[in-house]
């Protein structure tokens, strides 16, 4: 056909003896082809056939291949509140999705969160976004979760936390999701059961977490800028070499590379409070962590996500309070801009979703 996308086939063969002529057509068009279109096809081959002498007796039939099934699946970064200035007006409730496989952002009208919220965190549990914790007062002690995962769904309560949460981590663990410190606390807590709690073992309120298989590794915080932690669920299980710059409210995460997790971190502020660009990387089983390429400007606050082999890192501030919306993406090698947020903001949150009708076309 002309969009390529249904082929047909000419064939001799030889049945008992007597040489017949075999005609195929494969259909992989989004529309199947039609029983007429077909032949319309087949009869074309025929007349090609006569024309160039390569008649080889009668035609013993035509054979259709079906479209096959396509998958509907969207895989999609759902990002949600922050805050897009300074002072108490300046918090964010919208929502906003990004597909990285076409590059397109586009806003959720009916995702817009009751309240604004920002320094909290955002986990897909079965599908199911969940937001806890952030800075104020009506939110600090608050989980709500988005149903269903589509542009249809609304966000309901999930959970209320023991303890205030802000500037907190948060882990995925097979036994629920773990909420990890905060602004003055070293406890940890599962939600909504309220079981599983541990301490950490120290304050690492702005730090980063990145999920490895059944624990969690804490890198940075306020008072841990250098400290890289791993922690399971019975606690504290390792500390991992030193990065080399401490730093917090960095972004973080992890790619594989030859079979081996690679940590990532890029960004934040250093002790004196001053923006950072640069970007370290551990190698699992290493002994220290090595400079990578650098973020092409400094950035702290933004929200991190991995996915694809790649390490997402979207919005952020700087050093002139100029909130970004730029969508960077690092395989291991170096940063590249791959989409923009509608909204430039800080103190966000993101993960990842699977969606069926949220493709920002």
């Amino acid at each position: 056909s002309q969009d390529g996308c249904t082929t047909t086939t000419l064939d001799c063969t030889l049945d008992d003896g007597q040489a017949k002529m075999v005609f195929s057509a494969e259909n992989s068009c989004p529309k199947p082809a039609t029983e007429n279109q077909i032949e319309e096809l087949t009869q074309m081959l025929e007349e090609h056939a006569k024309t160039n002498h390569c008649s080889c007796g009668s035609r013993t039939g035509t054979t259709t291949t079906p479209a096959p099934t396509r998958n509907t699946n969207i895989d999609g970064i759902f990002i949600t509140g922050g805050s897009a200035g300074r002072g108490p007006a300046s918090g964010v409730v919208t929502s906003e999705v990004f597909i990285p496989e076409t590059g397109k952002t586009c806003s959720l009208p009916n995702a817009d969160l009751p309240d604004d919220r920002s320094s909290h965190t955002m986990d897909t549990l079965g599908n199911t976004p969940v937001v806890c914790g952030g800075k104020s007062p009506w939110t600090v002690s608050s989980c709500l979760h988005f149903t269903p995962t589509s542009a249809s769904g609304v966000w309901t309560n999930y959970a209320t936390t023991l303890e205030s949460r802000e500037i907190h981590s948060s882990w995925v663990s097979s036994a629920g999701l773990v909420l990890l410190g905060g602004w003055h606390s070293v406890s940890t807590e599962m939600v909504p059961s309220g079981g599983g709690n541990f301490s950490l073992e120290g304050n690492a309120r702005s730090a980063c977490a990145i999920a490895d298989k059944d624990s969690t590794i804490i890198t940075g915080g306020e008072y841990t800028m250098k400290v890289v932690a791993r922690y399971n669920l019975q606690g504290h299980v390792e500390n991992l070499p030193e990065m080399t710059q401490g730093r917090k409210e960095h972004g973080c995460g992890s790619y594989h590379s030859g079979g081996t997790m690679v940590l990532v971190v890029a960004g934040g502020q250093d002790y004196d409070y001053n923006h950072l660009s640069s970007t370290e990387q551990l190698t699992m089983g290493g002994t220290a962590w090595t400079t990578a390429k650098s973020l092409p400007r400094t950035l702290s606050g933004m929200a991190t996500v991995s996915m694809n082999n790649q390490i997402y890192i979207l919005g952020g501030g700087n050093d002139d309070y100029n909130w970004r919306a730029e969508i960077m993406a690092f395989d291991g090698e170096d940063w590249k801009e791959v989409g923009q947020l509608l909204k430039g903001r800080s103190g966000h949150a993101a993960t990842k979703i699977v969606t069926t009708d949220i493709n920002c076309d």
